[in-house]
Order: C-alpha cells, then structure tokens, then sequence
C-alpha cells in the first residue's frame, strides 16, 4: 500500500490539489464554462484539421504547399458477382414487400369486417346512409385484433392510434369506415407503385433514367384499359412522349433521371395512374383531357409531325414558332429554348 505522505509527495497529486483550489477561487457561470468548452473544442478541432491537412499533403507529395479539398470521390469499382448478389438481394426484399400488402380480395373481406363493427346512426333515428357509418377507438382495437387474425400482419399499420387521430371525430369521438377504408386503399396502391417503380431501378439508387421510366411504362400497358387500342407501330412512340412528360416535371434540373419519392407523389404519375379504371359510360369523358390517353398523344405526335420540317425528329426554334399558327413570340421561343437545353444546334 502507498502512504498518504508518498501520495502526497507525488507531482501529479500536487499538481491535482493545486488545480482545484484554482477551481474553487473561480465563482464562474454558466456561460463562461460553455464558453471554455467552446475554446477547447475549437482548439482539437484546428489540431485534427491541421494533422489532415498535412496527412494529405504527404500523400500529394506537396508537404508543406497547400492543396486543394478532394470533391469527387469515384464509385469502387465492383465485379460482376457482387453486382449480382446485390442486385438479386433486392429484388427479394422487393418481392418480400409486396408479399406483405394486401391483394384486392383481402381489401374486399377488410371492407366487410369494417362494415360488421361499424356503429351505425340508426339508434338515433332513422335509417343512416352507409358513409354515416361510425365507429369508436374501443371497435377500432377490436377491428385491428379481428384484422390480425385473419390478415396476418398485414394489415397491423393500418391500426395504429396515430391513424386513428388522422381522420376527423363526430361528437361521440368516432371517425367513418368509409374515409378509413379510402385511406387503407389510397397507402395500399401507393406502396404497391413505389415497390414496381423500384423493380426498374437498376443501379438501386432511388431513381430512374430515361430507359427505366420507358420499361416502366412499356410494362404497364397492357394492365392499362383505355390503350386497349394502341398499335404495336406506335407504341414506341407513346411511351416516349408519356416518359417525356414525366422527365419534363420531375426532372427539373435535366439530370435524365427522376427520385422515386419525388414520382411517386407527383400528379403526372397520379394522371398516368388513373388510366387503370376500367372503361364505362363516364370514363372516357374524364379521361378525354388526360395528356397519357391514346387520342392525346396521337395529336401531340401528329402535331409534332406537322411542325418539324426537315425530318430530323427535332424542332428548330423557327419550326417551333410556327406552332398554333405562329402565335407564339419570338421572346417566347428564346426563353424556351433558353430553359430547355436541347441536342438541337443552329
């Protein structure tokens, strides 16, 4: 054992007692102590900066001389098999997603549950419609139990308590069935798009080139019911003038590629989308003015037909000027062309 005589015979110890005494003369505040924290933070971080700097200066071979920053780092080159490994790993997990959404007849037998717990207004009076339906928090817990066991987890997000509190209360405190079962339905479809969007992202960086969108959208049409009559000749041709589109909005910084959260939640995705309902007595009214119908993308590209000239698949400032009759200002087609940047050159 050491003394307490040696201990305090020990530099250190001496050194240690006569720092606190220093501390204990020092009626300091709260701000000064943030302030000498501060400093000293500022100092390691000038000393990590400095021992960089110089680390990088000797793999320059220009120690002593200063350097610029390195800002581009280019991507490690990676062999074929781990681009595989890679690339199959995500479709798994992409199939293992869609796996976990509810189908159609799933949405079907929830809509029938909802409808079993739901808290009618007839005990108030009086026959009520099927959107007064209601039910409380107390059958919303049983809804999501009856739920998971028939669905599995599924269905388990869709009866969360913050879902609960998204929709408005009657005075009772219930919320409809009807808005709940449009929610489960509008977050079911967006999720089911966002995991085929990711189908065709091949480098699985969040976004899609122009070939992706247009593989996109070449699988998507056959699913699609109002292009029922789109001719194998033109249908290279629209699916270029429907990506264009895409590009045109969700592309503003001409980047020939689009993020996948910025097209899921875009409104030419949500108009390209609504060619999935079925054809009826109405839909071909709604969808007359939609730019991805098939008669809209035959004029634009008869149109389109008409003002080039010279053949070459491109619009000179001077054949565009001539769109509408020749309606549109000369100031306006240099802005455009301006804003634009295109492969055409004078």
């Amino acid at each position: 054992m050491v003394s307490r005589r040696a201990l305090g015979a020990s530099p250190w110890v001496a050194q240690l007692c006569g720092f606190n005494a220093e501390r204990e003369k020092e009626a300091r505040d709260e701000d000064a102590i943030e302030a000498e924290v501060q400093g000293r933070l500022n100092d390691l971080l000038k000393v990590q900066k400095q021992a960089r700097d110089i680390e990088l200066a000797k793999q320059s071979g220009k120690e002593g001389k200063p350097m610029l920053p390195r800002f581009f780092t280019p991507k490690e080159k990676t062999d074929s098999s781990s681009v595989e490994v890679a690339t199959e790993a995500r479709l798994r997990f992409l199939h293992l997603r869609h796996e976990m959404l509810l189908d159609n007849a799933e949405l079907e037998n929830l809509w029938f549950v909802l409808q079993q717990f739901a808290a009618s207004e007839q005990d108030q009076g009086g026959a009520a419609p099927e959107a007064a339906e209601h039910v409380d928090y107390d059958r919303y817990c049983q809804i999501s139990v009856r739920c998971a066991d028939v669905f599995g987890e599924k269905s388990l997000p869709f009866f969360t308590p913050s879902t609960f509190l998204r929709f408005k209360r009657d005075a009772r405190g219930r919320i409809g069935i009807l808005p709940l079962f449009h929610y489960i339905m509008r977050k079911v479809s967006m999720q089911q798009t966002r995991i085929y969007l990711s189908y065709h992202d091949g480098e699985g960086d969040g976004y899609l080139t122009e070939v992706e969108l247009q593989a996109y959208v070449e699988k998507m049409i056959p699913s699609l019911p109002p292009l029922a009559d789109l001719e194998p000749s033109f249908q290279a041709q629209y699916v270029r003038i429907a990506v264009r589109k895409l590009l045109f909005f969700n592309d503003p910084h001409r980047l020939g590629k689009v993020k996948i959260g910025d097209l899921l939640v875009s409104a030419q995705l949500a108009e390209f989308l609504e060619l999935r309902q079925e054809l009826n007595a109405d839909s071909p009214k709604n969808l007359a003015g939609s730019w991805f119908s098939l008669d809209s993308a035959k004029r634009v590209y008869s149109t389109f037909l008409e003002l080039d000239e010279d053949m070459d698949g491109l619009l000179s400032p001077q054949e565009l000027g001539k769109f509408g009759g020749g309606g549109l200002t000369s100031y306006f087609v240099d802005a455009l062309f301006q804003e634009h940047v295109a492969t055409w050159h004078a």
